[in-house]
């Protein structure tokens, strides 16, 4: 005859960071500095010297240097976005255990992400920047790094996504009892 015995999974196990969880914060925290270093290098590289605004203006320069861009709110608003992914990212090692500070966390740096890729996507069809492109002018690595920031950025929430779904999954699974059958 066997009889059931439970299985007290309660009492307090040391835990370490989890893996994907490092991951995600150091994706994060990269792709933020890289969109934040992006604005202020050489949005486009110019072969020649040769390429100016209609004005006689260089387009050489920085996203916030550059002749080509109008407004330069939008990237004032990358680097506040890209700030708080690297704050958000880094917070990543202290709420990792909670689900509702991880949801937050995931649900902000996913928002970055979509936000810097649709500065990448406006700029890359601006059409400033196209006409540059055609007389002659390629992808700056400012302009590269961005786009490399967003896609880090991006990665980074759909990683704490993944890592925050593993956890509920956990939870769910220590919340029910285990019973294991004894002989007697």
């Amino acid at each position: 005859m066997t009889t059931p015995v439970s299985i007290d999974s309660s009492r307090p196990q040391l835990q370490s960071v989890p893996g994907l969880v490092v991951y995600s914060a150091v994706v994060g925290i990269l792709g933020g500095l890289s969109a934040l270093v992006g604005l202020f290098l050489p949005f486009l590289s110019v072969s020649n010297d040769s390429l100016v605004t209609t004005t006689g203006d260089s387009i050489e320069g920085s996203y916030f240097a550059t002749h080509l861009v109008n407004m330069a709110a939008m990237g004032w608003v990358l680097v506040a976005v890209s700030i708080t992914v690297i704050i958000l990212a880094g917070l990543l090692f202290l709420g990792w255990k909670n689900d509702e500070y991880i949801a937050l966390i995931m649900a902000a740096i996913l928002a970055g992400g979509s936000y810097a890729i649709v500065f990448v996507a406006v700029y890359h069809y601006d059409h400033n920047i196209q006409h540059a492109y055609e007389l002659g002018a390629g992808v700056g690595a400012g302009f590269g790094m961005i786009a490399t920031g967003a896609t880090l950025i991006t990665l980074s929430g759909i990683s704490v996504f993944v890592a925050g779904m593993r956890q509920k999954k956990a939870a769910i699974r220590r919340e029910q009892p285990v019973t294991m059958p004894v002989e007697q």
